[in-house]
Order: C-alpha cells, then structure tokens, then sequence
C-alpha cells in the first residue's frame, strides 16, 4: 500500500469507477479512493440513457445492469400546456445505491484496490502527487458536484448550474416510460417521474441553469408538480413516499479550464459533464473517463507530460459539440409557449418525432430540432425567433 500508485483516483461514482476499470483491466496499479464506504446513497434521476448504456456495453456490463435494473423502452415529454409526446428509446433505470457500488465492485474484480479516504488537499501535483498518505504518478479527480478539492489545486469553482430534489415513491400506479415534465406549475423547473423495480418511482424536480441563483424554492416546486401534474397526482394517490426527498447540487457544460494541474486530471460532473436543461450526467460523466484513460495510459507508457494537458482539448473534441443543443434548450424552453409550440409540431410530425429521438440516441445534433420546425407553418411572429435558434443564436 505504500509504494507508489500508477493511478489514484479520488471519487468512486460512475466516473471514477469507470476510470478504476478500464485502467485496472489495462494493467495498470489503480487506488479507488471514497469518502464514503460502499454501497452509499446519491441523490440522482437515477435513470441511464443510451450514452451511459453505450459505455456498459464496451466495458461489457451492460446485460448485467440491465439485470439489475428495469429496462424502460419509451419516454414521453410533456410541455407547459402538457402536450405529450413519445420517444422510443431504450433505458434502464436502478438505484444509484445500487449501480455505484455494482462499479466498484467491478473494479476491485478487476484488480483495483477501493481505500476509504477524506481526501483534503493533493500535494506536489507537478511531480508526484501526494493523496493522503499515498503517492501515485497520475490522479484523477471524479469528485462530482463537490469541487472544494478542485479550489484548494487553485482551479476556478463557479456557482452549481442548477439544483434538483428526488424523492422515492411506491404506488400500485403502473407507468411504464419515463416521464418528463415541463408543468406550467414548476416553470421555470422541470419535473420527472422514472419507474424502477418493485412498483417504486423516482421523482424530482430540478431548475434551469439560469434561474438557479434566483432564489427558487424546490421543494416548493416539488409540492406542486405532485399536486398538479396529472401523473405524479395520480402516482400519490395511493402511494406514499419510502424514503425522504433529498436534494442536489448540478455542474454543467463541460469547463475546459479547469480540467488539469500538471499531473492532476478531473472527470465526471467535477468538470461539468451534466447536460444542460435534462440534468442527465451519469453517461457523460464516464465518456469523460474513457477520454481520460486512454490519455494516462498513453502517459503511463511515455511518461511524457505533455499526453496529460492533451486531456481538455480531448474532451472538447469528443464531447463538447453534444451540449450546444442542451444548452440552448435550457435557455428558451422554460418559456411556456415555445415548449407548447415544440410539442404540438412533434406530435403532429413523423419527422419531428424522429429527430427527437435521435436527439435522445445522440444521433443527431439537438440543434437539428428547431431547424426541422423553422421549415413547417408557424404562428404569426413566431418564424423568427425559432430561426434564430436553428441557427444555434
């Protein structure tokens, strides 16, 4: 335990866990620090769209999750004026408590050692960085929302991007999608409800980027997406809460700048991995760990410096262009009338419907969305605007 690590990775959520496996499989010597011991709750959707499914499957996990997990074929949108409308894709949904420490115990199979570890401070991160009592030639930093270590290397912080609060329900209602609502009651917020095994549901309430600092009260929020929401109403009818609603903080759209110190390297949602408007992360957050490995492993080999400060420019290549539409979305579909408009020319639109689900396959650019609509009938003034934002404006 004392001789010097290849890689000591701080954090031990999907990023980092990830980080552990992929590396600890390649050969090299892997500490997996926590703060926490395993398995431990975190407050999330829950919920692993086909990024996340995408990185399972390459690191040939995927059948096992989906085990683990319920398997969800389909998710509706609702707008403002809860206009639905459907999109076929495939999920799994399963309780991080239970998907975290299904990592880590992978990465311990595979040859990791997981320490539990308060880490403070990182020592000497130009030349052999110092974690606790240990040494290691490269660390990884998978902190998540929690960017006090990042502020102590001397690394901008920022304010969170948003926040959001989850609560566990059990109900004898059956809803067999995922379910995400931009209720009029919650606006500026966004409300979900994400069926898991056993007849419970995860359901929250998060707030756009924007409007996070203004003072907005979610639980306040929450109340009133599960007092008018027709599902989550109907969901709370005969269902009761098993476990209290927590709430989070969220990092969003991916901050280059803040991405290394000599040879200290962070992935996950502490460098903003989150997309914007969904709160989705857990996806980005290990494709942010498969760019890393594959720069450390290079460096491991070299030990050439210069592999690690190629990570950012990595990073912004591969995963960057992903968040435009995101963040675009978060800006204009907490206005009432565009979502309604977005909504109604989807459910009424094979082609709208398809590109929605492209958008949500990561087949195609969410931008793509407002140029599809920008090229059929719009109300009167509304041409515009929704050709400023096809144009990505």
């Amino acid at each position: 335990m004392n001789e010097p690590w290849d890689v000591a990775i701080i954090g031990a959520g999907p990023a980092g866990a990830t980080a552990a496996i992929v590396l600890a499989r390649a050969g090299a010597k892997v500490l997996l620090c926590d703060k926490k011991d395993f398995p431990r709750e975190k407050v999330c959707g829950d919920a692993l769209t086909p990024d996340a499914l995408r990185v399972l499957a390459r690191l040939g996990l995927l059948d096992e999750v989906s085990r683990r997990g319920r398997v969800v074929d389909a998710a509706s949108g609702f707008s403002a004026s809860r206009i639905e409308v459907r999109i076929p894709a495939r999920f799994v949904t399963i309780r991080r408590v239970d998907f975290d420490a299904f990592l880590v115990e992978t990465a311990v199979a595979a040859g990791a050692t997981f320490e539990k570890l308060t880490v403070t401070s990182i020592d000497d991160p130009h030349t052999t960085p110092r974690v606790g009592p240990f040494t290691a030639r490269v660390v990884l930093v998978a902190t998540g929302a929690d960017v006090v270590l990042a502020g102590r290397l001397g690394l901008p912080m920022g304010r969170p991007d948003g926040l959001a609060i989850r609560g566990y329900v059990r109900s004898p209602v059956e809803i067999d999608r995922l379910i995400l609502s931009l209720d009029r009651a919650i606006l500026p917020g966004y409300g979900w409800i994400f069926p898991l095994t056993g007849g419970e549901y995860n359901v929250g309430v998060g707030v756009f980027r924007r409007r996070a600092a203004d003072g907005v009260n979610l639980r306040v929020h929450f109340t009133r997406f599960l007092e008018s929401f027709p599902l989550a109403k109907a969901l709370m009818a005969d269902g009761a809460f098993v476990a209290e609603p927590k709430g989070a903080r969220l990092r969003c759209g991916l901050k280059e700048s803040a991405m290394t110190v000599g040879r200290v390297v962070r992935i996950g949602e502490s460098i903003g991995t989150t997309f914007q408007f969904t709160g989705e992360g857990i996806g980005k957050a290990m494709e942010s760990a498969e760019v890393a490995t594959r720069i450390v492993l290079e460096y491991l080999t070299t030990g050439d410096d210069a592999c690690l400060q190629r990570y950012p420019a990595a990073i912004a290549a591969e995963l960057k262009p992903k968040y435009r539409g995101y963040e675009i979305a978060e800006h204009v579909l907490s206005t009432a009338w565009v979502g309604d408009l977005l909504a109604r020319r989807a459910a009424a639109s094979p082609s709208i419907g398809r590109v929605l689900e492209g958008i949500v396959n990561e087949t195609i650019d969410p931008v793509q969305l407002f140029a599809k609509v920008s090229t059929i009938p719009l109300p009167p003034g509304a041409r515009p605007f929704v050709s400023r934002l096809a144009r990505g404006d």
